[in-house]
């Protein structure tokens, strides 16, 4: 065999190898987008996606249940009426981004997750977050709060420790049902996945 000869089967064989392996990437980018399998980066990606909607609706919903506390706490406390006017104000803020992100959360939940997850939080989770919603607007509503924010006269009907409680009381049973659900498992007990 000559060097031409040599030189020729090694350019030709070089030529098939690139070819071969230029394909077989193709054929690897097509079948994980196609979802047959999956690369580390893909991998990767989408579980930094997961982690960042995550966060994001975990920090969502304990800040709505912390300004929730907050409120109450500025109210029974007897703070002044910018304070508790000011605890208001930013619970209702925290109201208002938790309900514009909602649907994107249910559907989230869906796609991250799975639709049982997705169905737990629509279900269980938005009815406790309801409680915690009627318990507050219930003391934001009594004549003794509301006298302590437009400093009227109703401040006299003494401060309204069993709404107060309340919202405590659904702030507390939203917690513990939050925990489950993100922990998948009950509060203390790790000992048997609940998810």
């Amino acid at each position: 065999m000559t060097r031409s000869s040599i030189a020729i089967i090694a350019g030709m064989s070089g030529a098939a190898l690139s070819t071969i392996l230029d394909l077989s990437d193709k054929i690897w980018k097509v079948s994980d987008r196609l979802g047959w399998t999956q690369s580390e980066a893909m991998t990767l990606a989408r579980d930094t996606e997961k982690s960042r909607f995550s966060d994001n609706l975990i920090r969502s919903a304990w800040k709505r249940l912390f300004l929730a506390d907050r409120f109450s706490r500025r109210v029974l406390d007897g703070a002044p009426s910018v304070e508790v006017l000011s605890a208001w104000n930013n619970y209702l803020q925290a109201l208002l981004e938790w309900n514009t992100d909602l649907m994107v959360n249910i559907v989230g939940l869906e796609g991250y997750y799975d639709m049982h997850k997705s169905i737990v939080f629509e279900v269980e989770i938005q009815a406790k977050f309801a409680a915690v919603d009627q318990a507050i607007r219930q003391l934001y509503l009594a004549p003794y709060t509301q006298g302590v924010i437009y400093q009227t006269a109703n401040v006299a009907t003494g401060k309204p420790l069993q709404l107060g409680a309340d919202v405590f009381k659904a702030t507390d049973d939203a917690r513990a049902s939050l925990y489950v659900f993100v922990r998948c498992f009950s509060k203390g007990d790790r000992s048997q996945s609940r998810c």
